[in-house]
């Protein structure tokens, strides 16, 4: 009707007539509306003006009607066909996009959004099941689109674009099978290129395909016709816009079609593939979350890798080759595509499949078969009948199934196990017929492979390996799985397990950090009632809110590391088979972390601090390996939770992210708790075992900002600056080495710093606008408005770039510290490629310095600890300087600031913050006293102040240096350290008194007064006059006790000429009439009090005018771990123990060198100890009480290498196999062991304090085989008579070696070495303070000291302007040449010679 003549001429009668027949047609017959559609369609005409409002009217009539009649597809097949040759028809006879510029007289503008609205309709399925010719109609219309340069032109692509886009993923592949051969035939031959054939155009489309350039498609691009061009193009555009939405299987179909596979435009379409398999997945990982996209609709991505697994079964082998390289790319990308339990079961049972198909053949060779069903899947596959194609996919794709699944595993081993345990207890089809299924067997194999954290392998002969490392937990929890699903309502219910759980969790909570009381059940016990309630709630149609509740809070308030390992897979299970439990721990996980941060618990726990070892009181005590030992198995069994569930938090992220439609739990929960400790980054633990958690944190963070927040651009800013925060103030700590003696746990330390990098240095802040959005969540959070967004860019990028340099720092020190000598270990990872201190210039470093300082004046004082650049120092200083106030709170910052006050020229308001800074170690503080650099007032002032801040205990380790720093106490603040410090405690009155008579004489005999002898006099008859009461008869009664023992030497002078025997006949009178009363001590061990003396121990020593002896007592003393440890776990024993000591009361020796050099060991034993090295020293204790007089302690259990040698022990090998019961006993390795802590440790001081006189009678051996240096009296300047003989920088003579294994390839050799390196980096951050020690005694008059140059030598050892692998390199050097040195054996001859002491 609408056509009839009358309506021809009615212009506006047409459009309302089109609208009302459009309106009545979904009613009308299919033939009537097909007629319809061909009406309006006819009414149609472009390039008119005049048409436009008729165009107008038919196009929004059309677009209607497609959307009324989308459920019918009946209708729709017709109407999209009618409308889309109608299109091509009329484009082709269309001007040309060149030659007519008005888009909406095209056909584009209006019938484009007619085929849209008909291909999102529901009934639209031609993409799945064209014949020949709608296929030839969609290929037709996309060659014209392609060839018109529609998908070229940038005006029509803005306009059109987000049809093109929705056209092309519900269009079918531009090649129908029926082609087989002649596929190039049609396309050159098709009438719709016809017209649009030129130069111009075959070039343009040569230049849109050069994505398409490889090397096997090039000289195909380089001949293709206008034709193949055009379709190359249109292929091209579609499966690129098609991978964009999610969909980039359906390429595949071009290489299932015969004509495709057998044509020459095979290799541009591979390219293709390669190309759209790219933007899948680049699209996929840039999808930004939103806090909107919250959906419980399957992951798109799942669906896509389950399509390709089938895919990669296919019986054409290019085809199959294709897919299993998508999964491949798509698995590297995001390895949560696979899990997922239908995946899992899916690519599994597909192994057994295909399996059955290589099986068939053993079955009935005459009779192939070619289908193969899966009832477990619900799926059916075909294979060609060439068993060697069977078995060669069956190889390729086993493998890539294996590969794939290891690849999920890596990236979320509990949840993959879940999986796993959930697929081998649901029933398969052969499970009846107890055939051989070899998905189970995969199964098994890769989840009895499955590690759980990030560190080295076990380095064992593979051929002693019977099964992999995780078969045993996988079997057990498979089989406690089964069982315990098994015990559902077979008599423990709910109710049961809420009421222990409950008692628990109320226990636990009125006492958080303390264990259970002995009354409650096990932790075995607790662990198995948890897993028993998570199979519960996964057996039970409705989950129990409360028992969930209980599962969560019970393992956190408990922070038990082995309940915390076995909730991370109970949880994992809970929620891979209760999907709908997650946001229900989630949410209760993020109170929780709370809870921890409330209590202190964990991560943040302030329990184990760690303190510079001059700012803690040092001690004397040989080391104790086994205290180093427990205080690592505490800090790790309080710290360990945490970085397990920081790791659970990781793997649910890792399994969720870029799936933006199941993830808001997750990254909500995820976003809570790290704002959370956001708020709390002051509260982290500052242990060196804290590193690996506090980064796992930050990696996480990072890796999470990566996907973006479209929503919430303010939730992204804040989110990166508290990333940069939390990072930051690890760095603003003072650096430390690792705590940890295990190798995996620094190997996983360092891999998360690499991984933290990686994730920073991908950080790319952009800062979008958000308009009204922007401001008021700018309003809501209280920020700040008027900094621009470039220069929030800016800062930013600013912070990645120090945040980099930082990590790369930490990386090559922890690599260094972890492989000290740098071999080549497989799981330790080439970090060479982050040093960059060469690469920066002076400015470069300036402005690390700046960016530091702005993001934290205390990370900018640390930069000087890690970097020894000057640049770095000068611009530090130059900002001190103007800003001190910042730092008043950093004892590090203020040797920086002391320099100023004496070379500054505004040293006095400078002085003004002294006022207010924290207080430096006590030896700092003394070396200010001392120091003419700071005779400032407020300078003397603050230093006074510094040394009150510490307790008698602490300052008690330096009464030498305390003396000695009277020299330059002419404001007397020293002297009134001394004296107030001396009515605190009585020990360090009599033990100060000791010291200052020692040095009031320069010589041994008491001839050659000090300069300082009136002061020390003053001091001492002061202390003495203050004392009274108890305080004088206690000091009255000690004094008397030690005046009897040293006054039996002046009583043995008579018989100096006598025997042995009769000196020690004499020696046990005298020792029979001295009286022990309670309290007395000797002036060596303080800490003990003398009960007892052995009448009977009395040893005359050999001197030839002098009359040394040696004497036993028994001693009650404190039975505790060495000091440094009791500090670090905040702890005191008060357990005593009697035990029997000897001391040597020396006459005519000045031991007063000997103190020094034990106050040294005793220094560098504490700094050991406090970075967790398992090294041996004995600091004896040596003190002297009078000019040429001491006491000595003598070491227990313990014989000389001298006197072994008189005994005819010629070989030190030989000892210890004889005294340890042969080579291969275990006391042997132990004793060997021993030897080798303790000659790294000792080597390491020889080379720095330059031990010299090292010939065997200085050289012990104790009974457990530590190997103890004794006799100091040459060191650092000064060698015996002025010989040079030992230029060594150590002794490591051939028995030594011999002893180690006899090779520098021997393993104790190795150990040697790997552990002198270690202490020697160790000691390197506290050089400045070792050279204080020394630098206090320098005007002592001692003979070891040449003046200044002694210092700089001293700091030259250190080589502290080398980076930490360069250093180590120095001191493997220094090993090297110690190495069976010639000239340590000329030594040894030499006093062989001389001395008689056997070598």
């Amino acid at each position: 009707m609408i056509c009839a003549p009358r309506f021809v001429a009615s212009a506006q009668l047409v459009p309302l007539v089109v609208q009302s027949v459009t309106a009545v047609a979904p009613v009308a017959a299919p033939a009537v509306f097909e007629d319809i559609v061909a009406a309006v369609l006819k009414r149609i005409a472009f390039g008119d003006v005049a048409n436009k409002s008729l165009n107008t009217a038919a196009g929004n009539a059309l677009t209607r009607l497609a959307a009324r009649v989308g459920d019918r597809r009946d209708l729709v097949e017709g109407f999209f066909c009618a409308v889309l040759r109608f299109f091509v028809d009329t484009s082709i006879a269309f001007p040309a996009p060149s030659r007519f510029r008005r888009r909406e007289l095209t056909p584009l503008a209006v019938l484009l959004p007619v085929l849209h609205a008909l291909v999102c309709t529901r009934a639209y399925a031609l993409d799945r099941e064209a014949d020949v010719e709608q296929i030839s109609l969609w290929r037709n219309f996309w060659l014209h689109m392609a060839a018109r340069g529609y998908l070229l032109e940038k005006s029509y692509v803005a306009a059109y674009g987000r049809i093109y886009a929705a056209l092309a993923a519900r269009s079918p592949i531009l090649v129908h099978p029926s082609s087989v051969n002649y596929l190039v035939t049609e396309i050159e031959y098709s009438s719709v290129l016809q017209r649009e054939s030129s130069d111009a155009s075959l070039a343009r489309l040569h230049r849109a395909l050069a994505p398409l350039s490889s090397t096997q498609s090039l000289p195909l691009l380089r001949t293709v016709s206008f034709a193949q061009a055009a379709f190359l193009f249109a292929a091209y555009s579609v499966e690129l816009a098609r991978a964009s939405a999610g969909n980039c299987a359906t390429v595949l179909a071009y290489f299932g079609n015969s004509a495709v596979a057998t044509s020459p435009l095979l290799p541009a379409i591979e390219s293709i593939a390669t190309l759209v398999i790219a933007a899948y997945v680049r699209e996929t990982t840039s999808r930004k979350w939103s806090l909107s996209a919250v959906s419980h609709e399957p992951p798109a991505v799942v669906t896509q890798v389950r399509e390709l697994m089938v895919a990669s079964c296919h019986h054409l082998q290019l085809v199959s080759t294709w897919a299993q390289r998508f999964v491949d790319r798509i698995m590297h990308a995001f390895p949560q595509a696979l899990l997922d339990p239908s995946a899992v079961r899916m690519l599994l049972e597909l192994v057994q499949l295909v399996w059955k198909s290589c099986k068939a053949e053993q079955d009935d060779q005459f009779v192939p078969v070619y289908w193969f069903t899966s009832r477990t899947l619900n799926l059916t596959l075909q294979f060609p009948d060439s068993i060697s194609y069977r078995k060669a996919l069956f190889t390729s794709f086993s493998a890539c199934a294996k590969r794939w699944l290891e690849i999920a595993a890596a990236a979320a081993p509990m949840e993959l196990e879940a999986m796993l345990q959930v697929y081998l207890s649901s029933p398969s089809d052969d499970d009846l017929n107890y055939e051989p299924h070899i998905g189970h067997s995969l199964a098994l194999e890769v989840a009895n492979s499955i590690r759980y954290s990030r560190g080295p392998p076990v380095e064992v002969d593979s051929s002693a390996i019977v099964l992999p490392p995780n078969s045993s937990s996988f079997i057990y929890r498979l089989g406690q799985r089964d069982f315990l699903r098994g015990c559902i309502g077979r008599g423990t219910d709910a109710t049961s397990l809420k009421s222990l759980l409950s008692d628990v969790y109320v226990a636990a909570k009125e006492r958080p950090g303390e264990p259970l009381p002995e009354d409650f059940p096990s932790m075995r016990e607790i662990t198995e009632t948890m897993s028993h309630a998570a199979h519960y709630l996964v057996a039970t149609p409705r989950i129990d809110r409360e028992l969930a509740r209980l599962l969560v809070w019970v393992p956190l308030t408990l922070l038990d590391d082995s309940l915390m390992r076995a909730t991370g897979h109970a949880w994992t299970m809970l929620i891979v088979e209760r999907p709908d439990v997650e946001v229900l721990i989630m949410v209760e996980l993020t109170i929780a972390w709370t809870w921890l941060i409330q209590q202190h618990l964990g991560l943040f726990s302030k329990r184990f601090e760690p303190r510079s070892p001059f700012a803690a009181k040092m001690s004397y005590t040989p080391s104790d390996k086994s205290a180093r030992a427990h205080a690592y198995a505490v800090i790790s069994h309080t710290l360990a939770p945490h970085m397990l569930l920081i790791e659970f938090l990781a793997q649910r992220f890792d399994s969720v992210k870029h799936l933006p439609y199941c993830n808001f739990a997750v990254i909500s929960a995820i976003l809570r708790i790290l704002q959370a400790t956001f708020d709390n980054v002051d509260c982290i633990s500052s242990n060196a075992l804290a590193r690996g958690p506090l980064f796992m944190l930050v990696h996480l963070g990072f890796k999470l900002l990566k996907l973006g927040f479209e929503s919430s651009p303010i939730l992204e800013a804040k989110l990166r600056d508290g990333l940069y925060d939390l990072a930051f103030r690890w760095f603003a700590l003072p650096p430390c080495w690792s705590f940890s003696g295990s190798k995996a746990t620094l190997a996983k330390e360092i891999h998360i710093l690499i991984d933290t990098r990686h994730t920073v240095k991908s950080d790319s802040p952009v800062l979008r606008s958000a308009s009204s959005q922007l401001r008021n969540a700018a309003a809501e959070h209280d920020m700040i408005l008027d900094t621009s967004r470039e220069q929030l860019m800016q800062q930013a990028l600013r912070n990645r770039s120090l945040l980099l340099v930082l990590l790369e720092n930490e990386i090559c020190r922890m690599a260094t510290w972890a492989n000290p000598t740098d071999q080549s270990i497989g799981y330790f990872p080439d970090v060479s490629r982050f040093a960059r201190n060469a690469e920066m210039s002076d400015s470069g470093w300036q402005n690390l310095v700046v960016d530091a300082w702005t993001a934290s004046p205390r990370l900018a004082v640390q930069l000087i600890q890690r970097f020894s650049h000057p640049a770095v120092r000068r611009e530090l200083v130059s900002l001190i300087c103007k800003f001190p106030g910042e730092l008043v709170q950093e004892p590090e910052a203020l040797p920086l600031l002391i320099e100023q006050l004496h070379f500054g020229t505004d040293s006095g308001s400078l002085a003004y913050f002294l006022l207010y800074w924290c207080a430096v170690p006590p030896i700092t503080a003394m070396s200010y006293l001392a120091s003419s650099h700071s005779r400032h007032p407020l300078a003397l002032q603050y230093s006074m102040r510094s040394l009150e801040c510490f307790p008698v205990d602490t300052t008690f380790f330096y009464i030498p240096q305390m003396v000695q720093a009277l020299r330059h106490d002419s404001d007397g603040y020293v002297e009134r350290a001394i004296l107030s410090s001396a009515q605190i405690s009585q020990h360090f009155a009599h033990q100060i008194i000791w010291n200052m008579k020692a040095n009031v004489y320069r010589d041994e005999e008491g001839q050659e007064p000090d300069s300082l002898k009136p002061v020390l006099d003053r001091i001492v008859d002061t202390i003495v006059d203050d004392l009274s009461g108890d305080d004088r008869a206690y000091y009255e009664m000690e004094f008397r006790f030690f005046g009897e023992i040293t006054g039996i030497s002046g009583k043995l002078k008579p018989f100096i000429k006598k025997s042995k025997s009769e000196k020690k006949r004499k020696i046990d009178e005298e020792l029979r009439q001295i009286k022990v009363e309670p309290g007395v001590y000797l002036p060596s061990n303080p800490d003990g009090t003398v009960v007892d003396i052995d009448y009977d121990s009395g040893r005359p020593l050999q001197s030839h005018a002098k009359a040394p002896f040696m004497a036993t007592f028994v001693i009650n003393r404190p039975r505790v771990a060495s000091d440094e440890v009791q500090e670090l776990l905040k702890r005191q024993e008060e357990d005593y123990e009697v035990t029997r000591l000897s001391a040597i009361f020396k006459v005519g020796d000045d031991c007063r060198q000997d103190v020094l050099a034990l106050q040294l060991i005793a220094v560098f034993k504490n700094i050991f100890t406090s970075c967790g090295l398992d090294l041996y020293l004995y600091p004896y204790r040596v003190v002297a009480t009078a000019p040429g007089r001491g006491v000595i302690d003598v070491i227990p259990n313990s014989i000389s290498r001298d006197q072994m040698g008189r005994e005819k022990v010629n070989s030190l090998s030989d000892y210890f196999a004889t005294r340890y019961h042969g080579v291969d006993s275990i006391q042997y390795q132990q004793a060997r062991t021993n030897f080798v802590q303790s000659l790294a440790a000792y080597s390491v001081l020889s080379y720095l304090l330059q031990f010299k006189d090292r010939h065997n009678g200085n050289i012990m051996l104790d009974d457990e085989g530590h190997i103890v240096h004794i006799d100091f009296g040459f060191i650092l300047d000064i060698a015996p008579g002025g010989i040079t003989f030992e230029s060594a920088p150590f002794k490591l003579t051939t028995e030594y070696v011999q002893v180690m294994g006899g090779s520098i390839e021997a393993q104790p050799y190795r150990l040697f070495c790997e552990l002198c390196i270690k202490a020697y980096l160790a000691c390197r951050p506290y050089a400045e303070k070792i050279i204080q020690v020394v630098a206090l005694m320098l005007d002592s008059g001692l003979p070891c000291f040449k003046g200044e140059s002694t210092l700089l030598k001293l700091r030259s050892r250190f080589q502290l302007d080398r980076t930490e692998r360069d250093a180590a390199q120095f001191m493997a050097d220094r090993i090297s040449d110690s190495h069976e040195n010639k000239r340590t054996v000329m030594y040894d001859q030499f006093q062989k010679a001389t001395n008689g002491i056997p070598y």
